[in-house]
């Protein structure tokens, strides 16, 4: 006999796969950044700078990981999901593009891309301490928002 899974259960293996791949992904990605970064350079760059930069991916895709998970309790069972995440990600985009445009540290709050700010990175040499705050506090409540949304909204669903 096959014992029933448990929705938390799911869930946290749908978790755990997300961040095996979005890992998978970071250290395919700094590998070939690093390779073809020593193969067109001209002169020497600043290595930390480099790193630094190429970690925004990661932190980007943490970010829309728990946004997603956040959001997926409140929707059920959709054909697709391309227009929600497109719908998303562009809003986030111009959101990002009118804080651009008048520089105001509320809107920025409102999208991870201005979190990881390049301009900023590359004069400073380090992340803005606030917004790594913020992720970190997205990121490490994900979980539990995420099982506390599920008992909301769908109480009767089998634990």
């Amino acid at each position: 006999m096959v014992k029933p899974v448990t929705r938390t259960s799911i869930i946290n293996q749908k978790l755990l796969a997300a961040l095996t791949q979005i890992a998978l992904t970071n250290v395919v990605y700094l590998m070939a950044a690093k390779l073809f970064a020593d193969l067109v350079k001209k002169g020497d760059y600043d290595v930390k700078t480099f790193f630094l930069m190429s970690f925004t991916l990661l932190f980007v895709q943490l970010f829309f990981l728990a946004f997603g998970m956040i959001i997926s309790m409140f929707m059920k069972r959709l054909k697709t999901v391309l227009p929600v995440v497109m719908g998303t990600v562009f809003g986030f985009y111009f959101i990002n593009m009118l804080n651009q445009t008048i520089d105001n540290v509320k809107v920025a709050v409102a999208t991870p891309f201005a979190y990881v700010d390049a301009a900023k990175i590359f004069n400073t040499g380090k992340y803005e301490t606030g917004f790594l705050m913020l992720y970190s506090l997205l990121f490490s409540r994900q979980r539990p928002i995420t099982f506390t949304i599920r008992k909301t909204c769908h109480p009767f669903d089998e634990s």
